[in-house]
């Protein structure tokens, strides 16, 4: 009877033991897999937003543009953008006219104003890298602009790059614009001021450019947006 009972209670302790061993390497195995999850580059994700504006201001074309910029992997690491970048081109070529060539000229932000119950522009500062972690994504604000851009009537090609480790091509987001007859005119006469709000889900697009940002209403923005 005892060397029955002894004989379980040996079998018990090293059931006991090789169970805690296994437990450890698993919990080991895990602790290092979380380690490198935690060690990996960040996968930068870019959404374009729903609402851009076009304006043209002293000989200079100006596109104003908000991306959403974040990162969905689980790591500590953070992601910089240099840089941003901007191409707009007609969709036919009209040799006659030059392709705009934009530069990121500021850092901006919308913010409410009062006394015009509206979305106000305000300069932040100079172009600057921007940093993304996964506690903080981002979703700057970035003006570009083209001198001596004469906007004609059509659709445009635009392309958003998004410039990351110095050496390595960047990450490029299409889009498309159609800039009405009437568009064009407002946004060349210069007696007027103030943006033109364009969306890409403005439900009046016409049926060959859907999906590109067209504009709300000509003529109905003056420099703010009515919330």
């Amino acid at each position: 009877m005892d060397a029955t009972r002894s004989e379980r209670a040996g079998r018990f302790g090293g059931l006991h033991v090789w169970s805690a061993t296994v437990t450890s390497v698993v919990a080991l195995a895990l602790s290092i897999i979380n380690l490198i999850l935690l060690q990996k580059d960040p996968r930068l994700d870019v959404s374009l937003p729903a609402v851009i504006r076009l304006d043209n201001y002293s000989g200079s074309g100006l596109v104003y543009i908000q991306p959403a910029l974040t990162t969905s992997q689980d790591t500590d690491e953070v992601e910089v953008v240099r840089t941003l970048g901007l191409e707009l081109r007609p969709a036919e070529e009209d040799r006659a006219v030059k392709d705009p060539h934009f530069i990121w000229r500021e850092l901006g932000k919308w913010e409410y104003g009062e006394k015009s119950n509206a979305l106000d522009y305000v300069v932040i500062g100079d172009p600057t890298p921007v940093v993304i972690s996964r506690n903080q994504p981002q979703r700057p604000v970035a003006l570009f602009s083209a001198r001596d851009w004469i906007v004609t009537s059509g659709r445009y090609e635009g392309t958003l790059l998004v410039h990351r480790s110095e050496g390595e091509p960047p990450k490029t987001y299409r889009f498309c614009v159609y800039v009405s007859s009437a568009d064009a005119a407002y946004l060349n006469d210069p007696r007027r001021s103030g943006f033109q709000l364009y969306r890409n889900d403005h439900p009046g697009t016409p049926p060959d450019h859907k999906g590109c940002y067209v504009s709300t209403a000509t003529g109905s923005n003056t420099g703010t947006d009515t919330p």
